[in-house]
């Protein structure tokens, strides 16, 4: 089972499509550009118990909206062939699409320069124990 990435509308407002005519390929699309971002994060979330990928929230939910409206756009301007756009559209979602694999990746370890130590707990003579007067 894929996530539902496509919002419409945000699709619209990115490729300054105004009318609602084309909405059932663009629907169609939508679900493709879907299963594309799912293939391409599930190494990164990983999975539910049902198979399909731990859902995104927040921050992260929004970059993969936006990374489905891009690809949904290259697809579109393809199909139109404007191959100029339709190229644009395709760089810039491996760009964030690269991006957003580097933020899933990072972790608190990773991102700090100071690192924790723990060792053995160590007991040692006393210099003034050592000494016999």
């Amino acid at each position: 089972m894929t996530s539902s990435f496509f919002l419409i509308d945000n699709f619209r407002d990115i490729v300054d499509i105004p009318d609602a005519l084309d909405d059932p390929e663009l629907l169609k699309l939508g679900v493709l550009a879907s299963g594309s971002i799912d293939t391409a994060l599930f190494p990164y979330i990983g999975e539910t118990t049902d198979g399909s990928i731990t859902p995104l929230t927040g921050d992260n939910l929004k970059l993969a909206q936006n990374l489905c409206s891009l690809k949904t756009g290259s697809l579109w301007k393809a199909k139109k062939q404007n191959k100029d756009l339709a190229k644009y559209y395709n760089d810039l979602y491996e760009d964030e699409l690269k991006k957003f694999i580097l933020k899933l990746q990072a972790t608190r370890t990773s991102r700090t320069k100071r690192v924790s130590v723990t060792t053995d707990y160590k007991t040692q003579q006393l210099f003034s124990q050592s000494k016999k007067f």
